[in-house]
């Protein structure tokens, strides 16, 4: 029989402790950090302008949370409620931005609620929620880094692309904009796909169940706060998905792989929470708009007729060649200046328009000519990357 030297367990104990204090430390400056970024954030760029103004100028989502409270998903069953891109469906008023956000700040309502206040600033809920977003992201990537080098500058790169990401100028963009109801739902949605990165990259660094369910979940609903978002939550779930099917042996059969793979109860757990998120998203639209694929678009009351003809009947661009959109989406992504024409089916806007009636609002730039060398150079070195990598495995 063998004993375990006191000297090895002497040195081991003081060893781990260390490591778990250093790993408090970490999380208590994250921490502090987070909240300084999500409401200094809003703060520098005018989301909240001061002391106490510190509501939306669009009431809906705050009119959906009441809609939540009394277990209703319309605004009002009162067609006089009807309003500018509000939508009259299923014996009810909607509104068509999505049910995240509203979801998210809800609790935070009702703990309003609770507390004798009658409803909670909206934008103190988003900025806990860049907060959550900013912290997740420092302990999935930062944090490792931290705990694997001994000197901070080793991890100064990894400390450098984390704020890059959470403080992207386009993203920044947005929040100097009017914010109201759309440019809200855009920068959530931003933040929401940084969370699924932030819990995609602990799930790989350590492939715990809590982590997989965890990161199913998120990737499932994202479709209720931006439906482009399902196909960033699918992204996440097949590249979680792929690494735990490369875990098995790689000298047994594809077919003996998979089969491993379905009676692994978590994967099967966690692609079920997956579907339950895309699941709810399909069941409210049916609830709200009659179907499962309609987001309510095709029926909100406006009075821009282009744009009504278009989503109700016919839309040029649609009959175009696939040329012709892709050098207008490459023009307005980085060609675009603000526009203060007070047409929204002006020509010459900016270079690769199409010579087509569409509806343009380019009240704001996001991007312009300059990240495209950036984003060049980024291809680069991926590809370059993906090649040594290939030979290496090779």
């Amino acid at each position: 029989m063998s004993h375990s030297d006191p000297k090895s367990d002497a040195h081991f104990e003081p060893v781990t402790n260390l490591v778990k204090r250093g790993q408090r430390t970490f999380r208590l400056i994250f921490l502090c950090g987070a909240l300084v970024f999500g409401f200094g954030l809003l703060m520098i760029t005018g989301v909240i302008p001061e002391w106490r103004r510190w509501y939306s100028g669009s009431p809906y989502y705050s009119v959906q949370v009441n809609a939540f409270l009394r277990g209703d998903l319309a605004l009002s069953h009162s067609p006089l409620d009807s309003d500018f891109d509000l939508s009259w469906s299923q014996g009810g008023v909607q509104q068509v931005w999505g049910l995240g956000i509203p979801l998210w700040r809800l609790p935070w309502t009702a703990l309003a609620r609770v507390s004798g206040f009658q409803t909670f600033p909206d934008h103190l809920a988003t900025g806990l929620a860049f907060s959550v977003v900013a912290f997740l992201v420092l302990v999935a990537v930062v944090e490792p880094a931290l705990m694997q080098r001994k000197k901070l500058s080793g991890a100064a790169h990894v400390c450098g692309g984390a704020f890059i990401l959470l403080a992207f100028p386009p993203f920044l963009r947005v929040l100097t904009t009017r914010f109201l109801v759309y440019e809200e739902a855009v920068a959530y949605a931003y933040m929401y796909a940084i969370l699924e990165f932030a819990l995609l990259i602990g799930f790989l660094g350590n492939q715990s169940t809590g982590r997989w369910l965890a990161l199913t979940l998120v990737a499932g609903c994202g479709g209720l706060v931006r439906p482009p978002l399902v196909f960033y939550g699918f992204a996440a779930w097949l590249v979680g998905t792929s690494t735990m099917f490369s875990n098995y042996s790689p000298d047994s059969s594809l077919r003996l792989r998979i089969i491993a793979l379905l009676k692994f109860k978590a994967w099967i757990l966690g692609s079920l929470l997956f579907c339950f998120g895309i699941g709810l998203l399909l069941l409210t639209n049916w609830m709200r708009f009659g179907s499962p694929i309609e987001f309510g678009h095709k029926l909100n009351l406006q009075t821009i007729y282009g744009s009504l003809y278009a989503t109700r009947f016919d839309h040029p661009l649609q009959q175009a060649p696939l040329s012709v959109g892709a050098k207008e989406l490459f023009g307005a992504l980085f060609f675009m200046k603000p526009s203060g024409n007070a047409s929204f089916f002006a020509q010459g806007i900016f270079w690769g328009q199409a010579k087509l009636p569409r509806m343009r609002d380019m009240y704001f730039s996001v991007y312009d000519w300059t990240y495209i060398p950036w984003l060049v150079a980024g291809i680069v070195l991926l590809v370059r990357w993906l090649w040594a990598w290939q030979a290496r495995s090779g």
